[in-house]
C-alpha cells in the first residue's frame, strides 16, 4: 500500500482530486456540487454509500462485519477571498478552501481508493464519513443525530497543519483541541454630539471597558495551568460622523477553554462582567446571543492516539520515524515550520501550480479508468509524499486552542484527531488556517491518504475478536 501510494500516478489522481474540489468551495450545508462530486467518485471506485446523511453528507462503506471504524473527512469552506490566482483557485468570488477540507476530502478519496482494492483482506468494516458544516451548526452532530454513526465502533479523523513541518504527523491522548463558542452582545446607551459628552450616555467608553473587563476572565479567574481564551474580535459602532456619539456599539468574539467546567464559568461570566460593567458606566448590555451550536472540546481516546503513532513510526521507518515518540510543542512546532529548525525543502520534490501540459487532465483518465477533473492540471518531478525532514510521529505536550465539531464523534465513541504537517515556508504553504493565503501542500496528500488507510487497517487487526478473546485470556 505505502508503494503504491508513493507512485506518481496516485499522487497525480489525489493531487487532481483536491485541486477539483478547490475549485467549488460551498458554504456549511450548502455543499450540493461537492457532495455530487464526491459521489461521482465514490461510483467509479465501485463503493456502495448512503446519502442524502445531515443534508449533504455521505456515509460509505468498505467490507462488512465486525470490527467498524469510520473514517472523517469535513466539506465545507469558508466565506474568505483567496488570495491566490491558480488554475484551480477557487470559482466563487468570497467563498474559499481556506482551512483544507479540499484536501481532507481528497485523502479520504485517496484512502478509499487504497482501501477499495484490498477488499478480499479487510477483516470488518471501513466507513467513510464525508461530513458538512464543519465551520459552523456544527454538521458533525447532524450527522450523528441522522444516523453515521450506527454500528461504529472507533473514529479517526484528520487534519492538515501548517504550524508543523511537511510529514510530521502529530496527536495526544486526551484533549487535543478546545471547546469554542462565539458571542455578539450590544452596549446601549444614549447617543450625542461628541462635543457634549456630559449630555450623552456614552456607550462606546463603556464597550472599551468592557472589552478590558472581559480580559481579567483569563489573567484573574483562571488557574495559569488550564487553557483558557476570551477574545473580542470586533467592535462596531455603525455608521455615523465623527463628532456623534452613537446609541450603541456591538461587540463579537469567541471564548475557548480545554475542560468543560472552564467552559460553563466562562459563558457566564462573560454575561456578568459585561452586565455589570456596563452598568457602572449608566449603559445596559443585556442578551448576550451565542452560536447555536457551540463545540466541546475534543478529546483523544488514549488507546487511538497510540494507535495512530504506533501507525506512522511502523509505515514510514525509512523516513526517520523516531523509534520513540518525540514530543514537540506548538512553539517548536511553528518554529520548526518557519525553518528555525530545518523546515526548509532543500531538494524537495516538486509539484507545478501552474497550467500547461500534465500527466493528468480534464481530458484523460487514470490507470484506474477515474476520470480527472476540470482546473486539476498536476505536474509531479518524481513521485510520493515528500517531508524534507522525513515522515515523523511526533506526541504534542499541549492541545491546540482551536475547535473541531469532531468533538462530537468524541463524545460518542473512542475517537482520535491527528495533525498532518505542511507548513513549508519556501512553498508558501505556511500561512495559518482561516488565512486567504492558506495554500495546501500537495505533496502530503499521498501521506494523509496512506495514514488513513493504515489507521483502518491496524483498527481492525487490533480488534478481532479472536485478538480480543485472547488478550482476556
Amino acid at each position: 500500500m505505502e508503494a503504491q501510494a508513493r507512485s506518481a500516478e496516485f499522487m497525480d489522481w489525489v493531487t487532481a482530486r483536491r485541486r477539483h474540489l478547490h475549485s467549488i468551495p460551498e458554504l456549511f450545508f450548502q455543499e450540493h456540487n461537492t457532495s455530487a462530486y464526491v459521489r461521482s467518485q465514490l461510483d467509479l471506485l465501485g463503493i456502495s454509500y448512503r446519502y442524502p446523511v445531515a443534508g449533504t453528507g455521505i456515509v460509505a462503506t468498505l467490507g462488512s462485519g465486525k470490527p467498524v471504524i469510520a473514517l472523517r473527512a469535513d466539506m465545507d469552506a469558508l466565506p474568505i477571498q483567496e488570495a491566490a490566482q491558480e488554475s484551480w483557485s477557487s470559482s466563487r468570488p468570497g467563498v474559499s478552501h481556506a482551512c483544507g477540507h479540499d484536501a481532507h476530502m481528497a485523502m479520504l478519496l485517496g484512502a478509499a481508493r487504497l482501501l477499495s482494492q484490498r477488499l478480499r483482506h479487510l477483516q470488518g468494516s471501513v466507513v467513510l464519513l464525508f461530513q458538512p458544516a464543519e465551520e459552523a451548526m456544527g454538521g458533525a452532530r447532524k450527522m450523528i443525530e441522522d444516523g453515521a454513526l450506527q454500528g461504529v465502533e472507533a473514529v479517526a479523523g484528520m487534519h492538515v497543519w501548517p504550524s508543523q513541518p511537511p510529514g510530521v504527523i502529530t496527536t495526544r491522548p486526551g484533549t487535543i483541541m478546545a471547546a469554542s463558542d462565539r458571542f455578539v452582545m450590544v452596549v446601549r446607551g444614549r447617543g450625542g454630539h461628541g462635543a457634549m459628552p456630559h449630555m450623552s450616555v456614552d456607550p462606546v467608553v463603556a464597550a472599551a471597558a468592557v472589552v478590558l473587563a472581559l480580559q481579567t476572565l483569563v489573567s484573574r479567574e483562571t488557574s495559569p495551568l488550564d487553557g483558557a481564551v476570551v477574545t473580542v474580535s470586533r467592535f462596531n459602532t455603525g455608521p455615523g460622523a465623527s463628532n456623534v456619539i452613537p446609541d450603541q456599539v456591538e461587540l463579537q468574539g469567541t471564548i475557548r477553554a480545554l475542560t468543560a467546567h472552564t467552559f460553563q464559568r466562562l459563558h457566564a461570566r462573560v454575561e456578568e462582567v459585561a452586565a455589570a460593567t456596563a452598568a457602572a458606566y449608566r449603559c445596559t448590555c443585556g442578551g448576550v446571543a451565542w452560536s447555536a451550536v457551540p463545540y466541546p472540546p475534543t478529546v483523544n481516546d488514549p488507546g487511538m492516539a497510540s494507535l495512530v503513532l504506533d501507525v506512522a513510526r511502523a509505515l514510514f521507518p525509512g523516513d526517520g520515524a523516531a523509534a520513540d515518540a518525540k514530543h514537540v510543542s506548538w512553539a517548536a512546532a511553528a518554529a520548526a515550520a518557519a525553518g528555525v529548525e530545518g523546515g526548509a525543502s532543500e531538494g524537495a520534490c516538486a509539484v507545478s501550480h501552474h497550467g500547461g501540459s500534465s500527466s493528468s487532465s480534464s481530458s484523460s483518465s487514470s490507470p484506474a479508468g477515474l476520470m480527472v477533473a476540470d482546473k486539476a492540471e498536476v505536474s509531479v518531478s518524481g513521485g510520493g509524499w515528500c517531508a524534507p525532514g522525513g515522515v515523523k510521529a511526533q506526541l504534542l505536550d499541549e492541545p491546540s486552542m482551536a475547535a473541531e465539531d469532531f468533538s462530537f464523534y468524541a463524545q460518542e465513541l473512542p475517537a482520535v484527531m491527528t495533525f498532518l504537517g505542511i507548513g513549508d515556508p519556501a512553498l508558501g504553504t505556511d500561512a495559518s488556517l482561516h488565512n486567504p493565503k492558506f495554500t495546501m501542500d500537495e505533496r502530503q496528500l499521498p501521506l494523509g491518504s496512506a495514514l488513513h488507510a493504515a489507521i483502518a487497517l491496524e483498527y481492525l487487526k487490533r480488534n478481532q475478536p479472536d485478538a480480543e478473546e485472547g488478550a482476556h485470556a
